[in-house]
């Protein structure tokens, strides 16, 4: 059911996309924090095609990829993240190198890789 308040799709559209916010702060929140382990920018870089990703319907074009450890749920995350550092959305791997291939899968041979440092949003 609608909430009343509700008069136009653009306010259901809202409030969806505030609903999906709440969501994914909820899993991504405090009690799963990540370590930050590897980076590399995408500049210069093109997909391959082998997949895509979408976000509210729409394919997204990361900047750059992550590859990040949750202690919590013991599991990685291959993180497709925007200029401003903003994570659009994620895949995830049992083993860091499953991360690996993934990206790999869809970008071909990856070589430069930067190792992040004991960065964490603990």
């Amino acid at each position: 059911m609608i909430p009343k308040r509700m008069k136009t799709v653009d306010d259901l559209r809202s409030a969806l996309r505030a609903g999906l916010k709440r969501q994914k702060a909820a899993l991504d929140g405090p009690h799963d924090p990540k370590t930050i382990l590897f980076r590399v920018s995408l500049k210069g870089k093109k997909a391959l095609g082998n997949c895509t990703h979408q976000v509210y319907g729409k394919t997204i074009s990361p900047a750059s990829l992550l590859i990040s450890f949750r202690p919590t749920s013991a599991d990685y995350r291959l993180e497709y993240v925007d200029e401003k550092g903003g994570t659009l959305t994620d895949t995830w791997h049992a083993s860091i190198n499953s991360a690996f291939e993934q990206a790999e899968f869809e970008y071909g041979p990856i070589t430069d890789w930067v190792k992040i440092e004991a960065h964490s949003d603990a």
